[in-house]
C-alpha cells in the first residue's frame, strides 16, 4: 500500500507548492506523475513548470507527447498508466485515480481558499483512506507554518509539528527511503 500524502496549500500557494515538491520528488530519483482534470489544466501546468522561476529547470512533459516515457515528471488528465513509470502521483484539485495504490505514494494537493466543497472532497478522501488502512500524512499552513495536522480545522496540531517554515515534504521523502 503506499504513503498518501495530503497539502492543504494557501491561496495562489499550489503554483509555489508544486514546483517544490516535484523538485523534492526528482532529488531522490522519483519519477512523478502530476495529474490534473482537465486536458487545459494540464496544458497550464505545462507552461508553468517551464516558467515558474528565471532560474529553474525542471524537466517534465505532458505524457500523451512524444517521448513521455524518457520525461521525470509527466502531466496528464488521463487515468492510463504514466509512460514514465512514475513512483509518485499528484493529485491536483478534481483529479482522481482507481490505482493509487500501483503508486509508492500519493499526492493529494490542492489550494485551500475557504471554498467548503474542495475540502470536502479531501476530508472525503482522506477518511476512505484511513479506513482502508492507508497511512496518511495531512499537512496544513496555519499562521505562515506548515503543521502536521488532522484535516479536522477543529483539531490541534500534533506536539511533532514542524516548529519552523520548511517544507514538510523535504524531511518526509527521506524518511520513505
Amino acid at each position: 500500500m503506499s504513503d498518501i500524502v495530503f497539502y492543504a496549500s494557501p491561496r495562489a500557494g499550489l503554483r509555489a507548492l508544486l514546483p517544490r515538491l516535484l523538485d523534492a520528488c526528482l532529488e531522490r530519483g522519483w519519477r512523478a506523475l502530476v495529474q490534473t482534470a482537465s486536458p487545459e489544466e494540464s496544458a497550464q501546468w505545462d507552461e508553468w513548470l517551464w516558467t515558474y522561476a528565471p532560474n529553474s529547470f525542471l524537466p517534465h512533459g505532458l505524457a500523451d507527447a512524444p517521448h513521455a516515457d524518457e520525461q521525470p515528471v509527466c502531466i496528464s488528465h488521463q487515468a492510463a498508466r504514466p509512460p514514465n513509470k512514475a513512483e509518485v502521483v499528484f493529485l491536483l484539485e478534481g483529479a482522481h485515480r482507481t490505482d493509487g495504490d500501483k503508486f509508492r505514494r500519493q499526492v493529494y494537493v490542492w489550494e485551500d481558499a475557504g471554498a467548503p466543497e474542495p475540502r470536502a472532497a479531501m476530508e472525503a478522501a482522506w477518511r476512505a483512506h484511513q479506513a482502508a488502512g492507508a497511512s496518511c500524512i495531512w499537512w496544513e499552513r496555519v499562521s505562515g507554518k506548515w503543521q502536521q495536522r488532522p484535516p479536522s480545522a477543529d483539531s490541534t496540531p500534533p506536539a511533532s509539528a514542524p516548529a519552523e517554515d520548511k517544507m514538510p515534504s523535504e524531511d518526509k521523502m527521506k524518511e520513505a527511503e
